[in-house]
């Protein structure tokens, strides 16, 4: 079957999948400029009332289901008597693919299935049974957001299942009658007994399904998975699943969790995913498996955020780079439960895997991520050069992504240093939107002389390693203190160690970063009064704090004055934008402890 040009307003790109019920494409929205996912039925089902009566409960369902866990539906379109399904487009791997490498860990295990059972407990509340949930009907998009796909759903006979996936059994659907006694629906290896059996099938079919899923991620095998369908279905009703095989880290709650699901008697089972979901969002939260009490710590996930096509058509060309296009922006993520998300924006040439960052969002109570600007990846060796600008236009993309799968109560950009400026930049957007609800910025740079390792960046000839020798020496006559130099010189190594010969990004970032303190002495002058001012009037709380010095109290007292005079930093600010921290140098503001402290003055303060 060749995919149609257009279906409506979108423009096919490609077939994606392809199964019993229908036929999955990539598309584009013309008009909001977006990927969606097109499913239609095969050209021969598409006389047949039974399927076409599916076609149009799926629709429903979906509609009826809004949820950040449950892939959502945008539409439906009709194309040369064909109906079509736009449903929303998620870009990632299905838990299938990642459980395919191995077991996942306990923490992530807990955390994907405490997703699954999120969308589970929307569709139970809304009346709907899924029936054929699985690895590959869940999909994880690139911020680590778990999305369930396939409501409603009727699968064919396998004699003319056409599954993309060479690994994936057949579903079954031995009658059209939908749940009704006489009837097999779903995946055979994922099967409840009763669904086994043919006989009505409620909510509780899907918790057993659930339970296979959290099974599978945490030994990387389905407990029921024989040669053929046929033993598969005798150990489902037959066989005890064997609780031994799951990790002994796993905690006992969820042994037990896992038990639950997979009574074969429904009376017995586990009665509701939200149960499920408080039992393993509980079980995230204890320190069982993960150390001691009183050391409150997280487990770090590094993930990815594909640059899409769309995305980069919205970036500025003259800071662009032609590796772009699909590259992956990566960000560390502590996965902590908590409704305030911090977004950390690195010092220029820090990442996500920045020693001193590291253990901060390691130890910060909130749910906090650190970005690692395009171009400052390790381990990579063809690295984009992008302009500050288009830095900025990915970040505000990356955590708009972020608010949108993780629904937080409030969102905070942060950083230290010239991070801060950029968390500043990032805040304000365009001009037009307000992506965030507070920023903090850790003492933010003013004047030329602060720019100093910003302006070495800058100023960096690579051209020979006796050049760049040359630069990184000049690092030691700015240093005040042993503990300022041992700070610096670690991060001037991470950075070298990082970029190896490849200094272009971080060259380019450093000239974005500095280029406007040049010559900067003075409050007067300073671009940061420019970059707070916008700031404060697009984000609701803005804090910027700053060590306690005579240099910083003259500028600061310098801003202030000409706001009195001409109202430079806008009719939003007040006193509580600019603080004084009782920190006499730069690098103390650093220190794990003080930043916990600021990140919890920002946390209150919105």
């Amino acid at each position: 079957m060749t995919p149609p040009a257009k279906i409506g307003a979108y423009s096919v790109d490609c077939e994606i999948g392809r199964g019993g019920m229908g036929v999955v494409y990539k598309a584009t929205d013309s008009r909001l400029n977006r990927l969606v996912a097109i499913k239609g039925l095969p050209e021969h089902y598409a006389n047949s009332p039974q399927l076409m009566a599916r076609f149009e409960r799926e629709a429903k369902t979906l509609a009826a289901l809004n949820h950040p866990n449950v892939a959502g539906i945008h539409g439906i379109e009709e194309h040369e008597g064909s109906k079509y399904l736009v449903l929303e487009y998620i870009d990632g791997e299905t838990l299938a693919d990642r459980i395919a490498h191995g077991p996942l860990g306990v923490h992530e295990t807990l955390d994907i299935c405490s997703q699954i059972a999120a969308g589970l407990e929307a569709a139970h509340d809304a009346g709907f049974i899924h029936r054929d949930l699985k690895p590959a009907n869940t999909k994880i998009n690139s911020s680590g957001a778990v999305k369930v796909l396939d409501f409603g759903l009727v699968r064919i006979d396998p004699a003319v299942q056409h599954s993309s996936s060479t690994t994936e059994e057949p579903t079954l659907a031995l009658s059209d009658t939908g749940t009704k006694s006489g009837t097999i629906l779903g995946t055979v290896r994922y099967m409840s007994p009763e669904q086994a059996r043919g006989e009505p099938a409620d909510c509780r079919a899907d918790l057993w399904a659930f339970g296979i899923v959290m099974y599978e991620c945490l030994t990387g095998v389905n407990p029921f998975a024989r040669e053929s369908p046929a033993e598969s279905l005798a150990a489902i009703l037959g066989e005890e699943p064997d609780l031994t095989a799951l990790p002994e880290m796993t905690p006992s709650e969820v042994v037990a969790l896992v038990g639950r699901c997979l009574r074969k008697d429904v009376r017995r089972r586990q009665r509701s995913a939200g149960d499920c979901q408080l039992i393993l969002e509980d079980a995230r939260e204890s320190t069982s498996y993960g150390g001691p009490a009183a050391a409150p710590v997280s487990s770090v996930a590094d993930r990815r955020f594909r640059i899409s096509d769309e995305l980069c058509r919205t970036l500025d060309r003259s800071g662009f780079d032609a590796l772009l296009p699909g590259w992956e922006m990566r960000f560390a993520d502590n996965n902590r439960d908590s409704d305030v998300l911090i977004v950390w924006i690195p010092s220029i040439g820090g990442d996500h895997t920045t020693s001193a960052w590291r253990e901060l969002i390691t130890l910060s109570p909130y749910r906090m991520v650190i970005v690692c600007p395009v171009g400052m990846e390790p381990e990579v060796t063809n690295r984009p050069v992008v302009s500050m600008e288009n830095q900025f236009a990915l970040i505000r993309s990356l955590t708009a992504s972020l608010q949108e799968s993780l629904r937080p109560r409030k969102t905070v950009l942060s950083g230290f240093s010239c991070g801060s400026i950029m968390a500043l930049q990032c805040a304000a957007g365009d001009g037009t939107d307000n992506p965030v609800d507070g920023v903090l910025a850790i003492d933010p740079d003013m004047q030329e002389s602060d720019c100093f390792i910003t302006r070495l960046f800058a100023g960096l000839d690579s051209s020979s390693s006796a050049n760049v020798m040359k630069g990184l020496h000049t690092i030691s006559g700015s240093c005040s203190t042993m503990h300022e130099w041992l700070v610096l010189h670690q991060h001037m190594i991470e950075c070298v160690e990082k970029v190896k010969d490849d200094f272009s990004p971080l060259v380019r970032q450093g000239k974005d970063l500095s280029v406007p303190y040049d010559g900067v002495h003075t409050g007067k002058d300073s671009p940061f009064v420019g970059f707070l001012r916008e700031a404060i009037e697009h984000v609701p709380t803005v804090r910027c704090l700053f060590h306690d010095s005579a240099e910083n109290r003259r500028i600061i007292g310098e801003i202030r004055m000409m706001h009195l005079d001409n109202q430079c930093l806008g009719s939003k600010f007040t006193d509580e934008s600019l603080s004084f921290i009782p920190v006499s140098d730069h690098i103390g503001m650093m220190t794990t402890e003080r930043l916990l402290e600021y990140l919890d003055l920002i946390a209150d303060a919105v």
